[in-house]
């Protein structure tokens, strides 16, 4: 509950992103975690001290999968901001909000015909939003007229779900967007039929789509199993250079070439257990429940914090499942040399830059990876969450709180 309730908080930070502007040019906060790679980092510099400006009261929210801790992507609000407006999603009543981020008074609501899970994404004077009715929305930010709706399920039919009526396709691939082109994704069960689709931006149009990764021979993480299976999209998509990263819920995510829709790689077998709705991606390496993979090849690099030990042949030889690291260290801030998170309640920074890399001989001589991203410091705060990263401060919480931690004078203005 505390964990819900400070990330709920995290919206008055980020409407302070918007209320800086009076003195200072703000930079805006367009998609969840601020950016394609869903980095959690803003060049925007807050005031020395913050002060609550005004308080919109909203009702609690029922999640999708309230027994699952690996997916919590609707326990609460996720504010986005653009200019001098906040944008956020309401599941529970089908709708996107806007509010002035001067004084929280209402701008303008639009209502979906099912669920909206996921934080919308605000880019040149729009803002789109994927619904559980199947449709993709773009809408003007100004005063949320329908600009085009897209349907991305193969049909209308409905099934009952959440006790509601949705599509049998929601999009739960949460939208993204990078250089005028919008992707997202639509279906969750692998049988019935993924859609991932690269659309125009401005207009709409499909410039790809990939219905074919739902129905892939693979192995599973079932001891080693080999099935029928493939992506079922649940939580925000995620995009570094021409990788884009499609989140499996409780997997690891699958890639995709972004400018063609190719199926690069889906290493769900090897990695058992160990993902997360939450993905980040920068540079060369992309982050999934406090693990850091190559992102060229999805391989495990190193576990942050502590080692993330991984034996390519463990299935073979063992039914214990081996990527193991800091699953709390899921809500981090990523920068080119140092990853920011929270565990135990400490604040800590681990350094990217130089990780350990291990490479062992498991007790058949064969090659294992037992390597950490090591700490660099820590700092008892009792938090709960992670937001965001300015160049000189980390902002986190807890319930009922927000905290402020000055970084070292070294590390400030290193992202």
């Amino acid at each position: 509950m505390s964990s819900d309730r400070a990330s709920w908080l995290a919206g008055f930070v980020l409407a302070a992103l918007g209320l800086c502007t009076a003195h200072t040019p703000a930079a805006d906060w367009p998609m969840w975690r601020c950016d394609a790679g869903r980095t959690a980092a803003t060049t925007q510099r807050l005031p020395s001290e913050l002060h609550l400006q005004w308080v919109r009261h909203c009702p609690p929210l029922e999640p999708a999968w309230p027994d699952e801790p690996r997916m919590r992507f609707d326990v609460c609000y996720q504010p986005v901001i653009a200019g001098h407006t906040v944008f956020f999603n309401s599941p529970r009543n089908d709708a996107v909000f806007a509010l002035d981020t001067a004084d929280g008074s209402l701008k303008w609501t639009f209502y979906a015909d099912g669920p909206v899970r996921f934080a919308p994404v605000a880019w040149d004077g729009k803002v789109y939003f994927g619904s559980d009715d199947g449709h993709l929305y773009c809408l003007s930010a100004e005063d949320g007229t329908l600009l085009f709706k897209y349907l991305a399920a193969p049909d209308e039919r409905k099934v009952l779900g959440n006790k509601r009526l949705i599509s049998a396709w929601p999009v739960r691939g949460a939208p993204v967007i990078a250089e005028g082109k919008l992707y997202f994704a639509a279906g969750i069960w692998p049988f019935m039929g993924i859609f991932i689709y690269c659309l125009d931006a401005s207009t709409g149009e499909v410039i790809w789509q990939n219905d074919g990764t739902g129905s892939m021979y693979m192995g599973q993480p079932h001891g080693g199993a080999v099935a029928f299976a493939g992506v079922a999209p649940q939580g925000y998509m995620t995009i570094q250079g021409d990788r884009l990263l499609v989140s499996g819920g409780r997997s690891v995510p699958a890639c995709f070439d972004r400018n063609t829709g190719e199926f690069l790689y889906y290493r769900l077998s090897e990695n058992t257990k160990c993902g997360h709705f939450r993905v980040a991606a920068l540079g060369d390496y992309f982050f999934n429940c406090g693990i850091v993979y190559t992102l060229d090849d999805g391989k495990l690099l190193a576990g942050v914090g502590g080692k993330a030990n991984y034996n390519p042949y463990a299935f073979s030889i063992s039914s214990t499942p081996v990527p193991t690291a800091r699953p709390d260290l899921k809500c981090s801030v990523v920068t080119e040399d140092i990853i920011y998170g929270v565990f135990d309640g400490k604040v800590t920074a681990c350094d990217l830059a130089h990780p350990q890399i291990d490479i062992t001989k498991d007790s058949r001589g064969r090659t294992v990876n037992e390597s950490a991203i090591p700490e660099l410091w820590s700092l008892p705060t009792g938090a709960a969450e992670l937001w965001l990263k300015t160049p000189s401060r980390l902002y986190a919480g807890k319930e009922d709180a927000i905290m402020a931690v000055n970084l070292p004078a070294a590390e400030t203005g290193k992202s």
